[in-house]
């Protein structure tokens, strides 16, 4: 004890010495703790040794695949058509050399197990088979495909004439293929009643009467849906649409669309807006590679309404074809017709009367 008290007051006053004699304390602790320790035995490497081991048996697992999302920023071709390609390290854009798709509208009979039409199972009908037309004109179904890749568009429109014990139905099915989409069911009616339900839905639907089916002019209605999006075509009660083909540098033409309202008030590119609240919102001229003309109406008045198409100017001595849509509350009709020459004494012609 006299000891400790000793080495107690010999600590060294300044600092400097003091700081020295802590760290060769504490090596000294260091040294002592490592020495207490048990040091494990490390063997010398030996190739051969190791070789004459036994290897363990080792399991290759299969690559993991690449999620559709890591898919779409890997493969810059598989970007869907209509959208903008995506662009590489250095900002470049990769274009597809594809075009994109035109619009395809299509109608096909609603195809069973067997390949024959049969009845849509998703209407619930029992016990129900398909009505023949009474005229001649095969069983009463249709399922309508229409696909616009650049508009994002793929819908289905499925209608069928369907009997049972209980009557006659006529049965609508619509939305984007892949779906069940919604569902519409007249009935029980009687024969005569369902087959003219029938015929009228799919004239509003594709602008062809049911004997008509399978002619090219379906397409019309739906490139002419196409165009009036295109324009930013206003939506109504009553909508009344031109369209026409134009090739501009060879044959091109101005057509214009007249509406005469009940009130006996005409609109057209010199009128636009009529005191009944019609307007015509679309007014395509002889330069446009495809033309379309629209006269719309959010609450139209009661009356008779008379529709002309108007030979403005032409590039050409030919006659001109069109095709003119009314749309009434959704439903609407195709009339096909041609103007002649802006010579000619056919130059405007009346193409159909309605009444509200």
């Amino acid at each position: 004890k006299p000891r400790r008290n000793q080495n107690r007051t010999a600590l060294p006053q300044n600092l400097a010495s003091h700081k020295a004699y802590t760290m060769r304390f504490s090596r000294r602790l260091h040294l002592v703790e490592r020495g207490s320790r048990t040091r494990r035995s490390v063997t010398r490497y030996d190739p051969a040794a190791e070789s004459a081991r036994p290897q363990s048996k080792t399991t290759t697992k299969p690559a993991k695949a690449l999620s559709p999302r890591k898919t779409k920023h890997v493969k810059a071709a598989q970007s869907p058509p209509g959208r903008r390609a995506p662009r590489d390290s250095v900002g470049a854009t990769t274009t597809n050399s594809s075009p994109v798709p035109s619009p395809i509208a299509s109608v096909v009979p609603s195809a069973s197990t067997a390949g024959a039409p049969a009845v849509d199972p998703i209407f619930g009908i029992k016990g129900g088979e398909l009505l023949q037309s009474p005229v001649g004109h095969g069983l009463l179904e249709a399922s309508m495909n229409y696909v616009d890749p650049k508009a994002n568009s793929d819908k289905f429109y499925v209608i069928q004439a369907i009997k049972n014990s209980q009557g006659n139905f006529v049965c609508m099915r619509w939305g984007r293929r892949g779906t069940k989409g919604q569902l519409k069911i007249e009935g029980p009616i009687d024969l005569a009643e369902a087959v003219k339900k029938f015929e009228g839905k799919f004239k509003a639907k594709t602008g062809l009467s049911f004997s008509e089916r399978n002619s090219d002019a379906l397409e019309g209605k739906y490139k002419m849906e196409k165009r009036l999006r295109e324009a930013g075509a206003g939506k109504g009660e009553v909508a009344v649409s031109l369209m026409w083909d134009n090739t501009p540098g060879v044959k091109a033409n101005d057509l214009d669309l007249h509406v005469v309202t009940p009130s006996k008030e005409e609109i057209y590119y010199m009128h636009k807006r009529s005191a009944c609240g019609g307007e015509l919102d679309v007014d395509r001229m002889q330069n446009a590679s495809e033309p379309v003309e629209n006269i719309v109406w959010k609450r139209a008045p009661r009356g008779q309404y008379a529709v002309y198409v108007n030979n403005f100017s032409a590039s050409h001595h030919d006659t001109t074809p069109f095709q003119v849509s009314v749309a009434v509350n959704g439903s609407s009709e195709m009339f096909d017709g041609e103007v002649g020459s802006v010579e000619s004494g056919k130059r405007k012609v009346l193409v159909t009367k309605f009444s509200l």
